[in-house]
């Protein structure tokens, strides 16, 4: 890739300035508050997008230092070339990312090009992240130096030293281990639960139905009790009323006037409180609902519930794709093998003479075409063994999710039939229904007993014959049994209402409870399961400890060829007195003092320091890289003295050949030295804000 122009219409203190860039080497140069570092973060932003504020060190974010103070956004077009082709990258970035615009056109016909990401653009073009890019390419006066873990430079690194291929990763074998442990197992609350937590957590609900079903059995013993206790009290209730009435029609005529008076105000209540209580279970919308129906929907609820909690074929899925996973690397290693062996018979075969070691070369290659064609035909024999059982398994899923489909809709019927949301709201409106049932056979059974076989017309007539005598009496009448009787006959109801819903409960809200020994057995089966998950859960463990110690291992067989490149850069930035170095995991240099002992670059003079980690920044990027990535420095020249000034300059004429550099200095000496090599020079003025 390579920038042509960039056009800052709003950035920092540019407004309508562009500016044009050649291939190779340009040196941008200028006074302080020129804006050269302004120019940087355009390309950056430009290319990978705005960062936000950082709170821990209260630095500003992007958008607050490159939005004019009077303007509502900031906006520019980079001009870049890629493989010959011409596009421009146009950016607008308001105060918040809903204002952000971001498109690639070409710009002789204005028409959108596709397929690049506005987050990912800089990676696209650069074939790297920022944070990449930052470590070996664009290097920041006074930030030469880095260290520390750094997950895609590490992986390139290791991948290149092992294989000479990115694609194959140990990174994405240990990431492939922590997905197993964590399909397993959950490594925090925040995260989603595994096989195990949902086991676990099965368990739990099974002891907590284990304790209920026990409960539900203790209360269906005390509520059986209960109900022998009330159809007790309720005999012996009867057997007072019978003494109270027996006793009140010895009372005289007005008493027993008064009394059928009473009786039939009584009886009219209770007659209607039962109208009213029939009206609402006429209208009741479980009317016409049977108890085999609720107990249908209860069923198709838990097999629903069941069908959600089966993890086993999408564990199995995993565990089949792994195995072609495994089955494709050894068709591919069979095929490089194959080559292998080709090539060693053919080199062979072509330079045979009566010779040994050329023999056993041979003898090498037709033994690595076997062994080669072996593991091919292995692997593509497991690849169809294990393609044909995930199809199954694929079958057997879809199989379960029609069988949950079909239980849903019949559940969903019912439910919409009766105007409810689920099985236990259908099951509790149908207990309502019933107990409005008792209730009313309750009362009637009260006033049909209060009645004693009497006609309700008679009583009636007798009532309304009361009434007239008591107007026209002075209403101060002995009523020597009636409160007791009031006492006897609301006991008497209540003491009936209880037991309709005593029987009831006992006959339906505990009839589909399981034995609790049935849930033991389910526990126990589960405590297997977990068992199990808990050894392939060690197992996996294991796996991801042996391949973080071979990592570790990996991490240090690469650090030869960087040592090997950086010392080949420092021996001419310094003319050739130094060249090597030692560079650790964590990318600390050490360096060898003229043969003497090794000594941390600290220890050596600033410009020394820079141009060491400068060293080893382009041996990390020419082992990772392709050799044509743009290079973005700011005055990393400032601490080399004159003659490793003109080493370095001349080190970076020669990498112009087959990439564009950027040098932004602020010094005459690095501008007059850099045309002495044919680079382009651009000079930024302090006034720069507002070019057309």
């Amino acid at each position: 890739m390579k920038i042509l122009n960039a056009k800052l219409i709003k950035f920092g203190k540019f407004k309508n300035f562009s500016v044009d860039f050649n291939s190779g080497l340009n040196v941008i140069y200028g006074n302080n508050e020129s804006g050269k570092s302004t120019m940087q973060s355009f390309i950056r932003v430009m290319l990978y997008g705005v960062s936000k504020a950082d709170k821990k060190t209260d630095m500003l974010g992007d958008r607050t230092r490159f939005i004019p103070w009077d303007e509502k956004n900031a906006e520019g077009i980079l001009t870049i070339e890629v493989d010959g082709r011409i596009m421009e990258i146009r950016r607008r970035f308001g105060k918040t990312s809903a204002g952000d615009k971001f498109e690639i056109t070409d710009p002789n016909t204005g028409e959108t090009i596709d397929g690049y990401d506005k987050d990912n653009i800089g990676r696209q073009l650069l074939g790297m992240n920022y944070e990449l890019f930052e470590k070996t390419f664009c290097i920041r006066k006074s930030s030469a130096s880095f260290s520390g873990k750094d997950d895609e430079l590490n992986s390139r690194l290791m991948n290149l030293q092992e294989t000479g291929d990115e694609d194959i990763s140990i990174e994405k074998a240990i990431k492939t281990v922590d997905n197993i442990k964590k399909s397993i197992k959950a490594p925090d609350k925040r995260s989603k639960s595994g096989t195990l937590d949902l086991m676990r957590a099965k368990r739990e609900e099974k002891v907590a139905e284990r304790y209920r079903l026990m409960s539900a059995m203790s209360q269906r013993e005390a509520e059986a009790t209960r109900l022998s206790d009330a159809q007790k009290s309720l005999r012996l209730a009867q057997e007072k009323e019978k003494d109270l009435n027996a006793s009140a029609k010895e009372q005289n005529i007005l008493s027993k006037i008064q009394g059928r008076y009473e009786k039939w105000k009584e009886i009219q209540a209770l007659i209607d409180n039962e109208n009213e209580i029939n009206n609402r279970i006429n209208a009741s919308k479980f009317k016409n609902l049977e108890e085999e129906t609720v107990k249908r929907a209860e069923f198709l609820e838990r097999i629903e519930e069941t069908l959600d909690q089966n993890p086993k074929i999408g564990y199995d899925k995993e565990r089949i794709s792994f195995k072609i996973n495994q089955a494709e690397s050894e068709k591919r290693l069979g095929g490089i093998l194959i080559v292998s062996g080709v090539v060693l018979s053919v080199v062979a075969v072509g330079l045979f003479t009566f010779n040994p070691i050329l023999l056993s070369l041979l003898i090498l290659g037709v033994a690595g075409i076997i062994i080669g064609i072996l593991k091919q035909n292995k692997g593509k024999k497991n690849i169809d063994i294990f393609g044909n059982e995930l199809a199954n398994l694929e079958k057997e899923q879809q199989a379960l999710f029609a069988e949950k489909e079909k239980n849903h809709r019949e559940l969903l019927e019912i439910c919409v039939k009766y105007g409810v949301k689920t099985a236990l709201e259908l099951k509790s409106g149908y207990e309502d229904y019933l107990l409005q049932i008792n209730r009313a056979k309750a009362i009637n059974q009260t006033y049909t007993s209060m009645l004693g076989g009497e006609s309700i017309d008679d009583l009636k007539a007798d009532a309304d014959k009361t009434e007239e005598i008591l107007k026209a009496s002075s209403g101060d009448f002995e009523k020597d049994f009636s409160a007791e009787l009031e006492k006897n006959r609301q006991e008497q109801l209540s003491l009936a209402v209880l037991i309709k819903e005593l029987e009831s409960k006992l006959s339906y809200v505990f009839n589909g409870d399981k034995n609790p020994a049935d849930t033991q057995s389910e526990i126990t089966a589960i405590d297997e399961d977990i068992k199990n998950l808990e050894n392939e859960y060690a197992a996996a463990d294991l796996a991801a400890e042996v391949l973080l110690k071979v990592t570790e291992k990996r991490k240090s067989d690469f650090s030869p060829k960087v040592n090997a490149k950086a010392g080949e850069i420092l021996d001419i930035l310094t003319g050739k007195r130094y060249k090597n170095l030692r560079i650790s995991q964590e990318y600390m240099v050490q360096l060898d003092n003229n043969g003497t002992d090794l000594q941390r670059a600290e220890f050596f003079s600033r410009g020394t320091y820079e141009q060491i980690y400068f060293a080893l920044r382009m041996a990390i990027g020419s082992l990772i890289g392709n050799g044509d990535e743009l290079m973005l420095l700011d005055d990393f020249l400032m601490a080399y003295d004159d003659t490793r000034q003109m080493y370095a300059l001349k080190l970076l004429n020669d990498m112009a050949k087959e990439r564009q550099i950027l040098l932004f200095t602020c010094h005459g000496r690095d501008v007059e030295n850099a045309e002495q090599f044919g680079a382009a020079t651009i000079k930024l003025e302090e006034d720069t804000e507002n070019v057309s």
